[in-house]
């Protein structure tokens, strides 16, 4: 003898109430069930479920209701593989993002440091000896002070300059 409750006896309890209210509202309705639940199969295990249907008028007036019912348990699987997945990036773009601003601070004070022992220390040095030096001398001053701009000049590249990055690198950092 068959059982038709068998299909939602199989449903977890968990999830009988929103197969109830969908059903409910179909059958008041007259418009489609469309649901997704889990069911816990003979052998212990649990899939997911996807059941539609449809109701149907018969000549003598009684409604019948047309319907399958599909295993969507890979397509769940991976929904939540992909939720997690991103949940893994959007994490590891927040620490790209904390570790460039890092790198950033540490780059505006090394040049804070690197331009102040410059200024206070190389360039009063070069001043010096520019008043002696022979106009030979001068020349090799002149190279070392243009060596020094050229150093300090690289300071003064943001590494992480955000207005260069592509509108898809954009995307992806944020």
């Amino acid at each position: 003898k068959r059982n038709p409750l068998l299909i939602y006896e199989q449903v977890l309890q968990e999830d009988r109430v929103l197969l109830a209210e969908r059903e409910a509202r179909a059958f008041a309705t007259h418009e489609p069930l469309d649901v997704e639940v889990r069911v816990r199969l003979p052998s212990g295990e649990i899939r997911w479920r996807h059941f539609k249907s449809a109701p149907r008028l018969l000549p003598d007036k009684r409604i019948v209701w047309d319907g399958i019912e599909l295993d969507i348990t890979d397509r769940k699987c991976a929904e939540t593989a992909l939720r997690e997945s991103e949940e893994r990036l959007r994490l590891k773009n927040t620490a790209l993002k904390e570790i460039l601003a890092q790198i950033e601070t540490e780059r505006v004070e090394t040049a804070k440091v690197v331009a102040a022992n410059i200024e206070n220390f190389t360039k009063p040095i070069l001043k010096k000896m520019r008043l002696d030096a022979s106009p030979r001398d001068r020349k090799y001053l002149d190279m070392l002070e243009s060596g020094l701009k050229d150093i300090t000049s690289q300071f003064g590249v943001r590494i992480n300059a955000l207005d260069s990055l592509s509108a898809r690198e954009m995307e992806i950092c944020n």
